[in-house]
C-alpha cells in the first residue's frame, strides 16, 4: 500500500530551526507519516553551506533530506545554481516587501550585500528570501521558531493577506486538530479518501 499524501491538506514552508529543534519533533513526524505536506527553501540550502565545520554541514544536510525542496527565485550570492529557478521583476518586488516589513529600520541593499557570510545583515536578507520564497509558492504559512520573524506576522499579512508566520507550537496544534477531524470524518464515511488507511500514528 502507498504511503499516505497530504491527508489533511496542509501544506506549509518550513524554517531552517523546524528541521532540528526537538519542540518540532511532532510536526516533522506528522509529515513523515503523510498528514501534512512541509516545504523547504532551496535558500536554507545555501545557509547550511555556511556551516563553521564539515560535521556540522553533514548533519544539517542529514536534517534537511527528508523534506521536499523548493528552487527559489535565483538571487546573486544568496542562490545555488542548479537550484533556483529565473527571476522576474515581481520576485524582486515580492523580496523588497517582505524586507521593509520584516526588519522596517534595516535598509535592503546593505543586508543583501554583507560581505560577512556570519553577518546579521546577511541573515536578515536570508530570512526575507525564505518567507518571500514561501508566499511565491502560495503556501499558507511558515513556521519557524524565529522570535523576529514571528513579530513581523501582522505586517507580513498586510502587504500578503492570505499568508501568515506562524510558530512551532501553533503550526503543531492546528495540524493535530486536523488529524483528529480527518479521523472523524473517516469514521462517518467508509468510502471517504478512496479506501485509504490513515496511519496508526499520532
Amino acid at each position: 500500500m502507498a504511503k499516505p499524501y497530504n491527508l489533511t491538506g496542509i501544506s506549509w514552508h518550513i524554517d531552517n530551526n523546524v528541521l532540528t529543534k526537538s519542540s518540532a519533533e511532532t510536526l516533522r513526524g506528522l509529515f513523515e507519516h503523510g498528514w501534512v505536506l512541509l516545504t523547504i527553501s532551496s535558500i536554507i540550502e545555501v545557509e547550511h553551506l555556511d556551516a563553521t565545520s564539515k560535521q556540522d554541514a553533514a548533519r544539517l544536510e542529514e536534517s534537511r533530506a527528508p523534506f521536499f525542496t523548493s528552487f527559489a527565485p535565483l538571487v546573486l550570492d544568496h542562490s545555488i545554481l542548479g537550484k533556483s529557478v529565473l527571476a522576474a521583476d515581481i520576485d524582486e518586488e515580492r523580496i523588497v516587501k517582505v524586507h521593509k516589513a520584516i526588519w522596517p529600520a534595516s535598509n535592503l541593499e546593505s543586508d543583501r550585500m554583507s560581505p560577512n557570510r556570519r553577518s546579521m545583515g546577511r541573515s536578515r536578507f536570508r530570512d526575507s528570501l525564505i518567507v518571500a520564497h514561501a508566499i511565491r509558492d502560495i503556501a499558507s504559512a511558515l513556521v519557524t521558531d524565529d522570535l523576529r520573524v514571528l513579530s513581523a506576522n501582522e505586517r507580513i499579512r498586510m502587504e500578503f493577506p492570505n499568508f501568515k508566520v506562524i510558530s512551532i507550537k501553533a503550526a503543531t496544534d492546528l495540524a493535530l486538530a486536523r488529524v483528529e477531524k480527518v479521523r472523524r470524518l473517516a469514521k462517518g464515511d467508509s468510502k471517504s479518501r478512496s479506501g485509504t488507511r490513515l496511519p496508526d500514528w499520532p
